[in-house]
């Protein structure tokens, strides 16, 4: 399944296969997914683990977060996964 939603000028890709998921936030290029084990968020080259396993929490909290700030504040939603 794939999904794609458009917020505030930002695409948000929703894709789950079996277990897996991903959610790709763009154009910023943020990965948030459980393809390597547990759940985790790309930023850059970089990987930092986020507590919530459940793709529709992330995605409900990812959405929330856009709508209230009318965009990303990468330091905020790292605090909210």
């Amino acid at each position: 399944m794939e999904e794609i939603y458009r917020i505030h000028g930002k695409d948000i890709i929703w894709s789950e296969k079996g277990n897996l998921w991903a959610i790709i936030i763009l154009p910023d290029s943020i990965k948030i997914d459980n393809w390597h084990g547990s759940p985790h968020i790309h930023i850059s080259d970089k990987k930092k683990r986020i507590s919530i396993n459940d793709p529709y929490k992330v995605f409900s909290k990812i959405v929330v977060h856009i709508n209230r700030e009318s965009g990303i504040i990468l330091s905020k939603l790292l605090g909210e996964l």
